[in-house]
């Protein structure tokens, strides 16, 4: 088994040596990079990164994840990676695969991604890559499918998703995000069926 699940989340557990982690992969612009399961000094990266990205309406509400607390206590216990710079060592990006709560059941495990790019790495195709590698790994880690909803001011995120084959756009919300300046954003939600579908195929 790639992984290991119960109901209880805490008990998820990669099997990196199934999943070939450390993962060695080369970015649109040519770059090395390393993919492997975030440490905990990671996660709290990760959690700066977002409060970031929050700050100047990137993706996160101002208030979605108050305290790095709140963030921890949401991707605790479920598998989350984070692409490094094979020289450097530093972080340029991350994603949680946490379940999603538009599924009520024990039957089916479906995720709803947490995915973040460095800013300074932004606009360079990274943000593509890893939606892929999320698509890649929720398949490899037995999730029957996707839920992922981003801001109805995203753009970028938008044409992320649907240039990703396979998702559909399935819902909107009318109030999905509070942004910097107080206003309040909507947000398209969008899903992909990972049954019946080889690893291969996953994403063609």
């Amino acid at each position: 088994m790639l992984i290991e699940h119960n109901s209880n989340r805490d008990s998820w557990k990669v099997d990196r040596d199934m999943m070939h982690l450390p993962m060695h992969a080369t970015l649109p612009d040519g770059r090395h990079i390393t993919i492997d399961t975030i440490t905990d000094g990671q996660i709290s990266d990760m959690y700066s990164l977002i409060v970031a990205a929050a700050v100047n309406g990137h993706g996160f509400g101002v208030d979605e994840y108050p305290t790095e607390k709140d963030f921890r206590k949401e991707v605790d216990g479920y598998p989350s990676f984070v692409l490094c710079g094979k020289e450097c060592g530093k972080m340029i990006g991350a994603f949680s695969l946490i379940d999603s709560k538009f599924y009520r059941g024990t039957e089916n495990k479906l995720v709803d991604p947490i995915i973040i790019v460095k800013k300074s790495e932004r606009g360079k195709g990274i943000g593509d890559f890893i939606f892929r590698q999320v698509v890649l790994f929720s398949k490899r880690l037995g999730f029957t499918g996707i839920y992922t909803d981003t801001f109805s001011n995203n753009h970028a995120m938008m044409k992320i998703i649907e240039r990703c084959p396979g998702f559909q756009r399935v819902g909107h919300f009318p109030l999905g995000g509070k942004m910097p300046d107080g206003t309040l954003v909507g947000a398209n939600l969008y899903f992909k069926d990972l049954r019946n579908i080889s690893e291969d195929n996953t994403l063609g």
